[in-house]
């Protein structure tokens, strides 16, 4: 976990500029700064070993979803 804040407000910075498609400017980064504060945000360092694959179930009518469950297809090394 890393919670030191211009690591976390770099890190917004980024996801902003992924959501938007485009650089954010710098004057961005102050309302970031003010919403990672607020929310107490923290960025969580994940590794992954696998993906898994489940295949879809569909629901056609209400009688469908009545006792519906889903299982692992496959594991996909990652």
């Amino acid at each position: 976990m890393e919670s030191e804040p211009r690591r976390v407000i770099d890190s917004m910075m980024r996801l902003y500029e992924v959501m938007a498609g485009k650089p954010m400017p710098e004057a961005v980064r102050a309302e970031a700064a003010e919403t990672a504060r607020r929310e107490q945000r923290v960025i969580l360092l994940l590794k992954p070993y696998a993906t898994f694959e489940t295949p879809p179930r569909h629901v056609y009518s209400e009688k469908d979803a009545v006792g519906l469950t889903h299982w692992t297809g496959r594991q996909m090394p990652w």
